[in-house]
C-alpha cells in the first residue's frame, strides 16, 4: 500500500469506541472530495502514525510557565474507515485510535496522519467481545509492525510533527486535507 496523509477537524462520533470498546477515537470530519479519495481504503482497519494539531500553533512552546505542555505526537495509532459493518452506518467514517492516553477530549482540534498499512477487512461480529478482542489484536499488530526500522521516518516526517505550522507543509497557504505522502 502506498502510504497517504488525512488532516481533519475532530468531530463528535457515536460515542461507540470509548464507552462499548474501550477505544476512544478521533472521528475525522471529510469532505466528499475525502471520501472519494478514501474509497480504495472502504471499510478496512490501518495502522501509521499521527498527531494532534495545537490549538494556535507553537503556542505550547512559548508558554515558559507550562513545564510540561500535553503532548501532542507523533503516536501511533489505528484506525478504521468505512461504514463500519458491526454498526451499520450509514455515513463513511474515518475514526483514529491514538495508542496513547490524553488527558482529555480534543473535539474541534485538527489531527494529522500518516496511514501505512492495512490490518484487515472491517466486518460484523456475533459479539462485542468478539470486536473488541480482534481490536486488541489490531493493537498489538500495530505495536509490533511500527517497531521495524523500515517506519522510523515516517513517525518523524513533518506531517505528524505537531510543531510544525501547518502552512508550512507544503509550503502553501492552503495544507491539502488528503494525499499520498513522499517521504
Amino acid at each position: 500500500m502506498r502510504p497517504w496523509f488525512l488532516r481533519g477537524r475532530v468531530i463528535h462520533g457515536f460515542g461507540r469506541g470509548g464507552t462499548q470498546l474501550g477505544y476512544p477515537t478521533a472521528n475525522l470530519e471529510l469532505s466528499e472530495a475525502a471520501i472519494d479519495f478514501l474509497k480504495p481504503y472502504d471499510n478496512l482497519v490501518l495502522w501509521g502514525w499521527g498527531c494532534v494539531e495545537a490549538a494556535e500553533p507553537n503556542t505550547w512552546e512559548a508558554r515558559a510557565e507550562d513545564a510540561s505542555p500535553a503532548p501532542l505526537g507523533p503516536f501511533p495509532f489505528v484506525m478504521s474507515i468505512g461504514n463500519n459493518p458491526q454498526f451499520k452506518n450509514v455515513d463513511v467514517s474515518a475514526e483514529v485510535h491514538f495508542l496513547h492516553k490524553f488527558d482529555g477530549d480534543f473535539y474541534e482540534r485538527v489531527v494529522r496522519i500518516i496511514t501505512l498499512e492495512r490490518i484487515r477487512s472491517q466486518s460484523a461480529f456475533t459479539t462485542l467481545e468478539e470486536l473488541i478482542k480482534t481490536i486488541d489484536g489490531d493493537v498489538v499488530f500495530a505495536e509490533e509492525h511500527l517497531k521495524m526500522p523500515e517506519w522510523a521516518p515516517y513517525g518523524q516526517h513533518e506531517m505528524v510533527n505537531p510543531s510544525c505550522v501547518p502552512a508550512q507543509l507544503h509550503g502553501a497557504a492552503e495544507v491539502p486535507s488528503f494525499g499520498f505522502l513522499e517521504l
